[in-house]
């Protein structure tokens, strides 16, 4: 990061999990407005989780738990091995790439900075699906130029998805309180305010650890470290970090120089020195 370099700046340029690198070609021909970008990623990428509402049954070669492109770059290569055209032409759906939300979350940061925008990651949980609980999950965040405001978009949520889900709100600009970050999930159960076993991937599958992990999780997406949503650095910040945590991720362009400090000087948030994305 350059020295007084506003956020806006920053979230405009690609970022070590977010480059395309040697596969920008699949790039060519990307529309321009964001509903038909995002559109593109929903055209290359099937969340393995709703594959059958698509009429596909995924082989367990295919199961992204297992086998999980960190990289774009990564991304891209698989899906010009099934279909090696540019990504702005849309696949059949038994052609497009099994991922999970964060796929959908980082393509759709990198084809958006690709054209020009500001845009981030977010990590943390969604209010809107039905697995009982606030699910953890994975969106992207542009700043709109015109407004003068950072847009929550979830890019999952294709026109099979919300029909199934009987979603009614615009997945391009969630309504506030649809999302809650890592960091705003932290602080309500720190307070009180929310039940920290009401947070996680399923009833069964839930509680503080999962609060505190998409806590730190949020902090690596807004440093442009995008780790798999089951990765961690197998060390625990402090409460008291996790606190400063929550609140510098809730207004990030506002603290963005804090917010790359508490990143660079907490081991607690680093990989293991072997370790190779």
């Amino acid at each position: 990061m350059k020295k007084g370099e506003s956020a806006v700046e920053y979230y405009a340029s690609q970022g070590t999990m977010a480059e395309p690198g040697k596969y920008v070609a699949l790039y060519d021909g990307l529309p321009d407005s964001i509903p038909d970008l995002v559109a593109t990623v929903q055209g290359v990428l099937m969340h393995a989780g709703h594959a059958w509402r698509y009429g596909v049954t995924l082989s367990k070669d295919q199961d992204p738990m297992k086998d999980s492109p960190r990289r774009v770059e990564e991304m891209l290569r698989r899906i010009a091995q099934i279909d090696g055209r540019p990504i702005a032409t849309t696949r059949t759906p038994g052609k497009r790439l099994p991922v999970v939300c964060r796929h959908f979350a980082l393509l759709t940061c990198s084809v958006l900075r690709h054209k020009g925008y500001s845009a981030r990651v977010r990590a943390g949980f969604a209010t809107y699906f039905p697995s009982g609980v606030n699910e953890n999950h994975w969106i992207c965040e542009y700043w709109n130029t015109g407004e003068k405001r950072w847009v929550q978009v979830d890019p999952q949520l294709d026109g099979t998805i919300r029909s199934g889900l009987k979603i009614t709100f615009d997945p391009l600009d969630l309504p506030k309180g649809k999302f809650l970050t890592g960091g705003q999930a932290w602080m309500l159960c720190r307070q009180g305010k929310a039940d920290p076993n009401h947070f996680g991937l399923n009833p069964k599958l839930a509680g503080i650890h999962m609060v505190k992990g998409l806590a730190v999780h949020d902090l690596l997406t807004l440093n442009k470290f995008e780790l798999l949503p089951w990765e961690g650095t197998g060390k625990d910040p402090s409460d008291e970090v996790l606190d400063r945590l929550a609140e510098l991720t809730e207004l990030p362009e506002q603290h963005l120089q804090e917010l790359r400090g508490l990143y660079a000087h907490h081991p607690e948030f680093h990989m293991p020195p072997d370790w190779q994305p």
